[in-house]
């Protein structure tokens, strides 16, 4: 569905970077890759914002959660100054 302001004049920078970011398997045993088309900082938190895995300079390697308790992940992306965030389900 469109975005429509009326009576402001904004320009949305709409980034297809989210669209290059995909995490899998998702969902996961704990054994996954944020497959992205640069080198990015990594950052995962659990639901309380506890933050569990940090990474600079991440590119496409295996991440192993499969210590961690099953449920749902926060996975901050930051590539190329653009942040982008996606969940992840462990199982």
């Amino acid at each position: 569905m469109p975005f429509i302001l009326y009576g402001h004049n904004i320009i949305l920078n709409v980034s297809s970077v989210d669209n290059e970011i995909v995490v899998y398997p998702n969902p996961s045993s704990g054994f996954f890759k944020v497959e992205t088309s640069n080198p990015c900082d990594i950052l995962i938190s659990d639901i309380t914002g506890k933050i569990i895995y940090q990474k600079d300079n991440y590119f496409n390697e295996t991440i192993n959660l499969s210590n961690n308790t099953p449920g749902v992940y926060i996975i901050k992306i930051i590539e190329n100054n653009i942040q982008t965030t996606k969940k992840l389900l462990i199982k």
